[in-house]
């Protein structure tokens, strides 16, 4: 094993805390109770390889990862950063199917090499895992794919995608398992949200730019209009009677233990938030709560500790970038290698459930 893996490993490692551990536990005994306990160690394992693979993309592509969690129908791995592109989207959805692959096939190759039945069954049951998982609807891994090629094309087309993915996997899903069927519906209506939240966060971002842009008589673009309310603050800043006042905020900080910058700060809020967001009429509808419920009020205030605009929440918001879509040719690719891990993983189940199906599987590890 290279140093690299042993060090991905490592990290993956502290992310187990007890916590996890006992959701773990509580998952093992539903999967014991529903199956078998030796095929509940089994699919957990599973499980925990096929989500490797999703925390290997996602530390490749410099994401961090929050930590592992068990629920009653499978495990996920969580990260604190959003996709970086529609591109990394589609990568870090497909390496957990494609882990998956590689132990089926490592499966088949016992099976084969032993001629034992059960190990063509325990095939079966990972090569369907990966393959259920490969369904175009969100939240599964194909649906994120899916979405992610969707909308590299256009926004239209990823929630039409969005739409026709929950309907179709919705039907299935009810037609097997009503619970399972109302589980991943419901996930599905929370990643459309999320998707139409952006679309009106783009919205209201475009809308604060012209109008700011207007007011401070500036380009109509983020940094320009950064840059006009940073000469803003800096005015009033100027403008303050500093020299007469620190001292006492300082006293009344030091007393306190809390730094006198920080003070300072805190005491700029009022005259600037007066000046610069009350006193002039396009401001007031922008940063209200009438405009938009897509923006929280919390991030339009210009101020930050550090002195820069471009630090503030409003600095942060207008700076956000839609995610970068793919190209023809990455895409194409990725199409390509989604049908074709699909394919695989089809074929494997339906060679292997000839040998012992799942329900063989079930009864010989009981």
């Amino acid at each position: 094993m290279s140093q690299t893996r042993e060090h991905f490993l490592a990290n993956m490692a502290k992310l187990i805390t007890p916590k996890q551990l006992l959701l773990a536990g509580l998952v093992l005994i539903y999967f014991s109770w529903v199956l078998s306990w030796k095929l509940a160690v089994i699919l957990m394992a599973a499980l925990m390889f096929h989500e490797l693979g999703h925390a290997w993309a996602m530390r490749h592509y410099g994401m961090r990862i929050n930590g592992f969690y068990f629920t009653p129908f499978g495990l996920v791995v969580v990260s604190d950063d959003p996709w970086p592109t529609r591109q990394s989207e589609a990568v870090i959805a497909l390496m957990g199917p494609a882990w998956g692959l590689v132990m089926t096939l490592a499966t088949c190759g016992v099976w084969l090499a032993t001629g034992r039945p059960i190990f063509a069954g325990l095939a079966c049951w990972f090569a369907l895992l990966n393959a259920f998982n490969l369904l175009p609807t969100n939240p599964l891994d194909g649906g994120r794919v899916a979405k992610s090629l969707a909308f590299s094309l256009s926004t239209g087309a990823g929630f039409a995608m969005l739409v026709i993915g929950l309907a179709l996997t919705a039907a299935l899903l009810f037609a097997i398992n009503p619970v399972i069927g109302v589980l991943v519906f419901g996930l599905g209506v929370l990643e459309f949200r999320h998707e139409l939240r952006q679309i009106r966060r783009r919205r209201d971002r475009n809308n604060i730019i012209k109008v700011l842009s207007q007011e401070l008589c500036s380009k109509p673009s983020a940094e320009a209009v950064l840059d006009g309310l940073q000469r803003e603050v800096d005015e009033i800043w100027d403008k303050l009677d500093l020299a007469r006042r620190f001292a006492a905020l300082r006293q009344t900080a030091l007393a306190a233990g809390v730094d006198p910058r920080l003070v300072l700060m805190r005491w700029m809020l009022t005259p600037l938030a007066s000046r610069a967001l009350q006193s002039r009429r396009p401001y007031p509808p922008i940063f209200g709560n009438s405009w938009s419920y897509a923006t929280a009020d919390h991030e339009m205030t210009p101020l930050a500790p550090t002195g820069k605009v471009a630090d503030s929440p409003l600095g942060r918001f207008l700076l956000e970038k839609e995610l970068p879509r793919m190209k023809a040719g990455k895409a194409l690719l990725t199409l390509a290698a989604y049908l074709g891990l699909a394919a695989m993983l089809v074929v494997l189940f339906l060679a292997a459930s000839r040998t012992m199906d799942l329900v063989q599987v079930i009864n010989a590890l009981r």
